[in-house]
């Protein structure tokens, strides 16, 4: 199966993009430690916080352009479309700029009322910073969805996921024995290096765009582009906050000391689908390519190819995890945080259900079903919200991995039967290599 994937045209860009995520998380993996550890569990309960809250923000910051531009740029790059190519990418940034500033702002004036965890030395200092990560995090997923729609996938992930925590992580084990290390001075280097970063990016982008597209003069058309990314940023924004909500109300009610340990349990568990992401990211233009021209078989193989390498992998290892998660994070994190192997293991299981449907996501996005996706990402987000309201006070932790769990995996089951009824395409690990019966209109 996996050998089938390599032989495909994208093999390089798979390979390429597996080698940049698992670097990616191995150092994100040690930086969680290193500051588990340095900051101890009450700042860093703080810092796990603040990046939940500035991940969400910045998820709506972006207006979902990030998909749309990737598809997009996919799409009138096969057609030579250059003025709409250059119009989109110029306007997604501009945008992004302004939108990311507004929310930052009502980021900022909601600090006074973020329960429980506000009480924490120098939050609102470290809020205003996490505003700054914010802002650079927002513009470089836009312009990684324009470089990635051009093919250039391994190289637009390397600022934003291995430089950036390299230098905090470098930051951290170099200054522990000279400065003492808190969440604000932590926040202050990850804004330096972040605002470095996007500028990478942008000279990146500008050497990427292709000569004929100099060319042409940017066409705009921003009316129709905010209407085609509404439902990718509801998508986006739902997906975030069944990603994150969970951490955010682990904070407000039960405070930093929770929210640490919690984070510790989710962050093994969305290891398990490192390796499906990256394969599924470097796959998104190739199936935005194959719904333009019509080849629905060849979609359907590269759907059902794309689960089953992912699945293998994320089944490894939340075996392992189940088994050995109470020693694992006891050794690496130490015993403060050891009730996390609970939320490991039932988040391990609840994720194996992501694995087995999970291109459905990328197949439904560059097929032009981002609407539906929408709908169902809003179920389980209210489900979500809804169950972590009603079991986080009484069951703490324990009730925020059942309530997130349960609703994930609720929400992929039910979207693939549905789909597989609607149209016929299967995007489970068990799907079989032939066209939907209602093949996915073109872009």
């Amino acid at each position: 199966m996996l050998n089938r994937l390599w032989a495909s045209k994208n093999r390089r860009s798979i390979s390429g993009l597996v080698s940049v995520s698992l670097v990616a998380a191995a150092i994100s993996l040690l930086s969680s430690i290193v500051l588990a550890r340095v900051l101890g569990i009450s700042q860093y309960g703080v810092y796990v916080y603040l990046l939940s809250a500035a991940g969400l923000t910045g998820s709506i910051a972006t207006l979902g352009l990030p998909t749309l531009v990737l598809r997009q740029v996919s799409a009138w790059r096969e057609t030579s479309q250059w003025g709409l190519f250059r119009g989109i990418i110029k306007f997604s940034i501009t945008a992004g700029i302004f939108s990311s500033l507004f929310l930052g702002a009502l980021l900022l004036a909601s600090g006074p009322f973020l329960g429980k965890i506000r009480q924490s030395e120098d939050f609102m200092p470290a809020l205003f910073l996490s505003v700054g990560i914010m802002l650079c995090t927002s513009l470089d997923q836009i312009i990684e969805g324009a470089l990635q729609g051009m093919h250039i996938i391994a190289r637009s992930q390397i600022p934003r996921t291995i430089i950036v925590p390299s230098c905090v992580l470098l930051f951290a084990i170099i200054a522990r024995n000279t400065l003492l290390i808190t969440t604000k001075r932590i926040l202050i280097v990850q804004c330096i290096v972040g605002l470095m970063a996007l500028f990478y990016l942008l000279n990146q982008l500008r050497a990427a765009i292709p000569d004929a597209a100099r060319l042409e003069a940017p066409v705009m058309q921003p009316r129709q582009w905010l209407l085609e990314a509404f439902p990718f940023l509801g998508n986006g924004i739902m997906f975030l906050i069944n990603t994150q909500v969970d951490t955010l109300l682990i904070g407000y009610f039960k405070g930093e000391r929770s929210a640490a340990v919690y984070t510790v349990g989710t962050r093994g568990a969305q290891m398990l689908i490192l390796v499906l992401g990256a394969i599924v990211t470097a796959m998104q233009p190739r199936m935005a390519a194959l719904s333009a021209s019509g080849d629905n078989t060849a979609l359907a193989r590269l759907v059902t190819r794309t689960s089953r390498a992912g699945f293998g992998v994320a089944f490894a290892g939340a075996a392992f995890f189940v088994a050995f998660g109470a020693p694992l994070i006891s050794i690496l994190y130490g015993k403060s945080y050891v009730t996390a192997s609970a939320v490991l293991s039932i988040l391990a299981i609840c994720r194996l259900a992501h694995a087995s449907t999970g291109s459905l996501g990328a197949y439904m996005s560059m097929t032009g079903k981002q609407h539906l996706l929408l709908q169902a990402l809003t179920g389980e987000a209210l489900a979500n919200v809804l169950l972590n309201f009603l079991l986080i006070p009484r069951w703490g932790i324990y009730g925020a991995a059942f309530a997130t769990g349960i609703s994930m995996a609720s929400m992929n089951i039910g979207l693939t039967i549905y789909v597989r009824w609607r149209w016929g395409m299967d995007a489970s690990i068990f799907g079989r290599h032939s066209a939907p019966r209602h093949a996915p209109q073109p872009l």
